[in-house]
């Protein structure tokens, strides 16, 4: 429960199912294959994207927004989500 303005809140959390939840391991995986090959700190850098949200994404831990994942997937040289999701399904 979090205060908000003298009133108490309660912090809705968000249920993943076991589907969602393998999709966002999958995607994990495969970013984190790809950013085996060079290092987070430029990646962060050049995304725009905290170094420990990019950790939390490659864990799987992280339910991501599309356009977090489009930064993402541009920096590791896919031209578009659809090219990614094609590489996760080999």
């Amino acid at each position: 429960m979090i205060e908000f303005m003298g009133q108490e809140k309660h912090k809705r959390e968000r249920v993943i199912d076991e589907v969602e939840k393998a999709l966002l391991e999958k995607i994990g995986k495969k970013i984190k294959q790809r950013i085996l090959e060079g290092k987070i700190e430029p990646i962060s850098f050049e995304t725009g994207i905290a170094r420990s949200a990019i950790r939390k994404i490659v864990s799987g831990e992280s339910d991501l927004r599309i356009v977090t994942l489009y930064r993402l997937v541009k920096n590791l040289g896919y031209r578009n989500l659809a090219e990614f999701f094609e590489d996760i399904g080999k």
